[in-house]
């Protein structure tokens, strides 16, 4: 749930304690994503969003590693970067690399326990008036951008400076924009990485199996990878092996049956055995687990949160 939200004009502030209240902010900005969590426990995320004319700046603190796939904005352009903790969007590091990613693209991105972010949001039209026909080349290449150009503290010195004065967004917004004309709108686009590859194949895999019994061999076949370069890609994008992050994915998706009101008519036992769990027992200890709640609980909500 959504627990406060304060608005300081110009200035939102608001916490969140569930991953459906995450999703319902993000969905009504425009954003087709999914949240997932990838660590057992209760969520502590804030978000402190600043305005200054057409110019946003989401600042945000999330207390568990999470992992967020789907689509942007089909209209919003946004500069994103980590300040504290690491974070991976498309397999590209966000760690004092500043990226770009434009409107309408398929994005992964995973973040360890305790990160604290900032994005620079903007319209494409907005972004077209700062950024010109060289930064349109980044839109036109509908991929992930590192903006290596910009200094590694970039971000965390707007969030200094907006927390003075929202004007300060302007200069955020100016000096990416100097960057472009710097670099002539000619950054090269790394190709994504073998790591990101193997987990984007294997997700694809575990997303199309998740009721049915995962083979690792399997799982390694559709990924084109060995078991230990399967572990290894999956410790360093996830900080979990395989196995741990299908149970999770399972537990994501069974919450979320549970939650969906159109659900109403299933027992929990279907949807526990349709999410990929066999035993009962075993699905309730391990939803509690994650959650902090018994099945029964969940679905006891449903009528309180939002689908």
């Amino acid at each position: 749930m959504t627990e406060s939200v304060s608005d300081e004009g110009g200035r939102w502030q608001a916490d969140f304690h569930a991953i459906e209240a995450l999703q319902g902010a993000a969905a009504e900005a425009g954003w087709d994503l999914e949240y997932r969590q990838l660590q057992a426990g209760s969520l502590t995320a804030r978000a402190t969003i600043h305005q200054f004319g057409p110019l946003l700046l989401d600042h945000e603190t999330v207390n568990l590693g999470m992992e967020v796939a789907g689509t942007t904005a089909p209209d919003m352009v946004s500069i994103a970067g980590v300040i504290r903790g690491q974070a991976l969007v498309n397999g590209l590091p966000m760690e004092g690399v500043p990226v770009l990613v434009p409107p309408s693209v398929e994005v992964v991105h995973t973040s360890t326990a305790g990160v604290e972010a900032a994005t620079l949001l903007m319209s494409a039209t907005d972004f077209d008036s700062l950024f010109g026909r060289r930064g349109r080349r980044w839109l036109e290449s509908r991929q992930v951008t590192p903006l290596a150009g910009l200094t590694s503290d970039w971000l965390q010195r707007m969030v200094a400076l907006v927390d003075q004065d929202p004007r300060f967004l302007a200069t955020a917004a100016n000096e990416a924009a100097r960057f472009a004309e710097m670099t002539g709108g000619s950054s090269r686009w790394p190709e994504p990485s073998t790591t990101a590859q193997i987990v984007d194949r294997a997700r694809e895999y575990i997303e199309a199996n998740l009721a049915r019994t995962i083979r690792m061999p399997d799982v390694c076949r559709h990924a084109g990878a060995s078991m230990r370069s399967l572990e290894r890609a999956f410790a360093f994008v996830f900080q979990m092996p395989p196995s741990k992050y299908i149970e999770g994915r399972r537990l994501d998706h069974a919450r979320r049956a549970l939650l969906d009101r159109r659900n109403h008519d299933r027992t929990i036992a279907t949807i526990a055995y349709d999410s990929g769990f066999n035993h009962l027992g075993r699905f309730a200890g391990a939803f509690r687990t994650r959650f902090g709640e018994i099945p029964r609980d969940a679905r006891r909500r449903i009528q309180t949160v939002r689908g």
